[in-house]
């Protein structure tokens, strides 16, 4: 089985569902919400945590074209790139600016996090952390429950925080995570979204 049909089916699984997919094509509610939907849980969650298994570097060169003011060289980012981990220029300062980098080097060398779009080169973790935020995203659309959409992203939000960890052990690098304290504090509350703790 395709592994993007068994991360919809994990899915699928952890909604309580047994109306299994056989192909993301399949003309049925749960195959529709997961084609449209999978692509989108799969960016925010590659672009969520810096996972060893899609991270990419390339060294860069500068645009003819340069910024209005500030800097005096532009670079493009790659097509693929969600998210930019580190961008080693020397001692000049730089800014990402949508999908450019503005900086005084004339050339730079740079990590980020690409858009791995075939499941079956992603790590085993990250795959069950996909499937819990897109259970999240398309609980409401197959069940209609609320209570069970909170109890998906409380889910996804503890297994996002375990893998990530995992992941973390892998790679002697320092990485940022400044999201995890956030995490921490949010819920979810259905009509009222995402809501952080008053007391944390």
């Amino acid at each position: 089985m395709p592994a993007d049909v068994e991360i919809a089916n994990s899915a699928l699984s952890l909604i309580g569902t047994s109306n299994f997919l056989t192909s993301l094509s399949d003309d049925t509610t749960e195959g529709r919400v997961c084609y449209r939907m999978l692509p989108i849980s799969r960016k925010f969650v590659l672009r969520k945590h810096p996972w060893n298994f899609a991270e990419a570097r390339e060294t860069l060169a500068a645009l003819t074209s340069t910024p209005a003011f500030g800097y005096t060289n532009e670079f493009q980012l790659p097509g693929d790139c969600l998210r930019v981990l580190s961008v080693t220029n020397g001692d000049f300062p730089h800014k990402i600016v949508g999908k450019h980098v503005h900086t005084d080097a004339s050339s730079i060398n740079l990590r980020y996090t690409f858009d791995e779009t075939n499941y079956g080169n992603w790590d085993v973790m990250a795959a069950e952390v996909c499937a819990a935020h897109l259970a999240f995203k398309i609980s409401y659309t197959v069940t209609g429950e609320q209570q069970i959409q909170r109890d998906l992203f409380n889910y996804f939000t503890q297994l996002k925080r375990d893998a990530g960890f995992v992941d973390s052990t892998e790679d002697p690098a320092p990485q940022v995570e400044a999201d995890e304290w956030l995490e921490s504090r949010e819920t979810y509350r259905g009509d009222r979204g995402f809501v952080r703790d008053p007391m944390t």
